[in-house]
Protein backbone atom coordinates (compact mmCIF):
# COMPACT_ATOMS: atom_id res chain seq x y z
CA UNK A 1 0.00 0.00 0.00
CA UNK A 2 1.41 3.60 -1.23
CA UNK A 3 2.17 5.86 2.42
CA UNK A 4 1.16 9.07 1.54
CA UNK A 5 3.42 12.09 3.81
CA UNK A 6 0.81 14.80 4.72
CA UNK A 7 2.83 16.45 6.84
CA UNK A 8 3.52 19.28 5.09
CA UNK A 9 -0.10 20.24 5.92
CA UNK A 10 0.71 19.77 9.26
CA UNK A 11 3.46 22.25 10.54
CA UNK A 12 3.60 20.45 14.14
CA UNK A 13 4.49 16.76 12.65
CA UNK A 14 7.12 17.65 10.44
CA UNK A 15 9.62 16.85 12.83
CA UNK A 16 8.15 13.41 13.38
CA UNK A 17 9.37 10.15 11.54
CA UNK A 18 7.40 7.11 11.60
CA UNK A 19 9.28 4.22 12.14
CA UNK A 20 8.48 0.70 11.93
CA UNK A 21 9.01 -1.74 15.33
CA UNK A 22 9.51 -4.91 15.64
CA UNK A 23 8.64 -6.29 18.93
CA UNK A 24 10.16 -9.70 20.30
CA UNK A 25 8.03 -12.73 20.45
CA UNK A 26 8.26 -14.97 23.04
CA UNK A 27 9.15 -18.89 22.07
CA UNK A 28 6.21 -20.62 21.99
CA UNK A 29 5.41 -24.30 21.70
CA UNK A 30 3.77 -25.54 18.15
CA UNK A 31 5.30 -29.11 17.86
CA UNK A 32 6.02 -30.18 20.81
CA UNK A 33 6.04 -34.14 19.44
CA UNK A 34 9.82 -32.96 17.72
CA UNK A 35 11.17 -31.72 20.90
CA UNK A 36 10.07 -35.29 22.48
CA UNK A 37 11.83 -37.51 19.80
CA UNK A 38 15.51 -34.64 20.43
CA UNK A 39 14.71 -33.25 17.48
CA UNK A 40 16.69 -29.79 16.86
CA UNK A 41 15.35 -27.17 19.59
CA UNK A 42 14.17 -24.54 16.83
CA UNK A 43 11.94 -27.21 14.75
CA UNK A 44 9.14 -26.24 17.08
CA UNK A 45 9.81 -22.37 17.88
CA UNK A 46 7.12 -20.15 16.53
CA UNK A 47 5.77 -16.30 17.36
CA UNK A 48 2.80 -16.01 19.75
CA UNK A 49 -0.52 -14.19 18.23
CA UNK A 50 -0.30 -11.09 19.76
CA UNK A 51 -3.07 -9.88 22.17
CA UNK A 52 -3.86 -6.90 19.42
CA UNK A 53 -4.54 -9.18 16.80
CA UNK A 54 -7.00 -11.72 18.75
CA UNK A 55 -7.89 -9.72 22.07
CA UNK A 56 -7.90 -13.39 23.70
CA UNK A 57 -6.85 -13.85 27.52
CA UNK A 58 -3.58 -15.82 27.82
CA UNK A 59 -3.57 -18.88 29.60
CA UNK A 60 -1.92 -17.32 32.29
CA UNK A 61 -5.21 -14.75 32.83
CA UNK A 62 -7.49 -17.49 32.37
CA UNK A 63 -6.05 -19.65 34.59
CA UNK A 64 -6.79 -16.45 37.46
CA UNK A 65 -3.43 -15.07 37.56
CA UNK A 66 -0.27 -15.82 40.29
CA UNK A 67 -2.43 -16.37 42.86
CA UNK A 68 -4.69 -19.11 41.25
CA UNK A 69 -1.49 -20.79 39.99
CA UNK A 70 0.24 -20.83 43.32
CA UNK A 71 -2.76 -22.14 44.98
CA UNK A 72 -2.43 -25.14 42.17
CA UNK A 73 0.99 -25.71 42.84
CA UNK A 74 0.99 -25.65 46.68
CA UNK A 75 -2.26 -28.30 46.36
CA UNK A 76 -0.23 -30.64 43.96
CA UNK A 77 3.09 -30.19 45.72
CA UNK A 78 1.29 -31.46 49.19
CA UNK A 79 -0.10 -34.71 47.00
CA UNK A 80 3.60 -35.11 45.90
CA UNK A 81 5.00 -35.23 48.70
CA UNK A 82 1.99 -37.70 50.25
CA UNK A 83 2.56 -40.21 47.24
CA UNK A 84 4.74 -43.04 47.63
CA UNK A 85 6.15 -43.32 44.55
CA UNK A 86 6.79 -39.46 43.84
CA UNK A 87 7.98 -38.62 47.64
CA UNK A 88 11.27 -40.00 47.12
CA UNK A 89 12.35 -37.54 44.34
CA UNK A 90 11.45 -35.26 46.49
CA UNK A 91 12.56 -36.23 50.09
CA UNK A 92 10.88 -34.01 52.71
CA UNK A 93 9.93 -30.70 50.60
CA UNK A 94 11.89 -27.47 50.05
CA UNK A 95 10.80 -24.24 51.44
CA UNK A 96 10.96 -22.42 48.09
CA UNK A 97 9.46 -25.27 45.96
CA UNK A 98 6.36 -24.33 45.58
CA UNK A 99 7.70 -20.51 44.66
CA UNK A 100 9.81 -22.15 41.74
CA UNK A 101 6.44 -24.36 40.24
CA UNK A 102 4.53 -20.76 40.49
CA UNK A 103 7.11 -18.49 38.39
CA UNK A 104 7.82 -21.60 36.05
CA UNK A 105 4.12 -22.03 35.16
CA UNK A 106 3.38 -18.54 35.27
CA UNK A 107 5.72 -17.68 32.60
CA UNK A 108 5.20 -21.14 30.86
CA UNK A 109 1.29 -20.01 30.40
CA UNK A 110 2.11 -16.05 29.44
CA UNK A 111 2.87 -14.17 32.70
CA UNK A 112 6.03 -13.08 33.94
CA UNK A 113 9.63 -13.79 33.17
CA UNK A 114 10.52 -14.42 36.50
CA UNK A 115 11.53 -17.77 36.37
CA UNK A 116 13.77 -16.74 33.83
CA UNK A 117 15.19 -13.91 35.33
CA UNK A 118 15.67 -14.94 38.86
CA UNK A 119 16.66 -18.69 38.28
CA UNK A 120 17.42 -19.61 34.89
CA UNK A 121 16.75 -22.19 32.60
CA UNK A 122 19.77 -23.53 33.86
CA UNK A 123 18.30 -24.30 37.13
CA UNK A 124 16.29 -26.58 35.97
CA UNK A 125 18.08 -28.82 33.88
CA UNK A 126 20.46 -28.81 36.71
CA UNK A 127 17.82 -29.72 39.55
CA UNK A 128 16.59 -32.81 37.67
CA UNK A 129 20.20 -33.87 36.90
CA UNK A 130 20.54 -37.47 38.73
CA UNK A 131 17.46 -38.05 39.89
CA UNK A 132 16.32 -40.69 37.31
CA UNK A 133 12.89 -40.23 37.05
CA UNK A 134 10.86 -43.32 35.85
CA UNK A 135 8.45 -43.40 33.42
CA UNK A 136 6.29 -44.46 36.19
CA UNK A 137 6.88 -41.90 38.53
CA UNK A 138 6.61 -38.76 34.79
CA UNK A 139 2.68 -41.00 34.34
CA UNK A 140 1.94 -40.34 38.28
CA UNK A 141 3.32 -36.60 38.18
CA UNK A 142 0.83 -35.99 35.34
CA UNK A 143 -2.26 -38.29 37.11
CA UNK A 144 -1.78 -35.99 40.48
CA UNK A 145 -0.68 -32.39 38.75
CA UNK A 146 -4.05 -33.62 36.61
CA UNK A 147 -6.23 -34.10 39.62
CA UNK A 148 -4.81 -30.84 41.44
CA UNK A 149 -6.73 -28.51 39.01
CA UNK A 150 -10.19 -29.89 40.54
CA UNK A 151 -9.12 -29.23 43.89
CA UNK A 152 -8.36 -25.87 43.53
CA UNK A 153 -10.98 -24.73 40.73
CA UNK A 154 -9.30 -23.94 37.86
CA UNK A 155 -10.78 -23.53 34.77
CA UNK A 156 -12.75 -27.00 33.34
CA UNK A 157 -13.33 -25.74 29.65
CA UNK A 158 -11.37 -28.33 27.36
CA UNK A 159 -9.45 -25.94 25.39
CA UNK A 160 -7.32 -25.11 28.85
CA UNK A 161 -7.45 -28.40 30.20
CA UNK A 162 -5.73 -29.38 26.89
CA UNK A 163 -3.13 -26.87 27.11
CA UNK A 164 -2.61 -27.84 30.63
CA UNK A 165 -1.82 -31.74 30.10
CA UNK A 166 0.26 -30.84 27.14
CA UNK A 167 1.88 -28.54 29.02
CA UNK A 168 2.68 -30.99 31.90
CA UNK A 169 3.18 -34.13 29.66
CA UNK A 170 5.94 -32.43 27.79
CA UNK A 171 7.52 -31.00 30.84
CA UNK A 172 7.59 -34.46 32.61
CA UNK A 173 8.95 -35.85 29.47
CA UNK A 174 12.31 -33.17 28.99
CA UNK A 175 12.19 -33.87 33.13
CA UNK A 176 12.72 -37.30 32.69
CA UNK A 177 15.09 -37.44 29.81
CA UNK A 178 17.45 -34.96 31.88
CA UNK A 179 17.39 -37.17 34.74
CA UNK A 180 18.68 -39.82 33.07
CA UNK A 181 21.21 -38.04 31.03
CA UNK A 182 24.68 -39.63 31.71
CA UNK A 183 26.10 -36.70 29.52
CA UNK A 184 25.39 -33.18 28.36
CA UNK A 185 24.80 -34.76 24.51
CA UNK A 186 22.08 -36.72 26.44
CA UNK A 187 19.93 -33.82 27.80
CA UNK A 188 17.02 -32.72 26.00
CA UNK A 189 17.64 -29.70 23.86
CA UNK A 190 15.43 -27.34 25.22
CA UNK A 191 17.46 -24.78 26.86
CA UNK A 192 15.03 -21.73 27.23
CA UNK A 193 11.18 -21.56 28.63
CA UNK A 194 8.76 -22.96 26.21
CA UNK A 195 5.39 -20.88 26.44
CA UNK A 196 2.31 -22.25 25.65
CA UNK A 197 -0.85 -21.06 23.76
CA UNK A 198 -4.43 -22.12 22.96
CA UNK A 199 -4.70 -25.17 21.44
CA UNK A 200 -6.34 -23.54 18.40
CA UNK A 201 -3.64 -20.79 18.05
CA UNK A 202 -0.90 -22.53 17.06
Amino acid sequence: MPVVDHRHERPDLREIEIHATTVPQPVVVTCATKLLDGGPAGCCLGGMSTRARTERPSLYEHAGGEAALHRLEQLFYDRVLRDPLLQPLFGDGQPQHVEHLTMFTAETFGGPDRFTRELGFQHLIDVHRGLRITEAQRERFVELYLAALDEAGMPDDEPFRAAVREHVEFGTRVAMQNSNAASDEELHPLREVPHWTWPDER
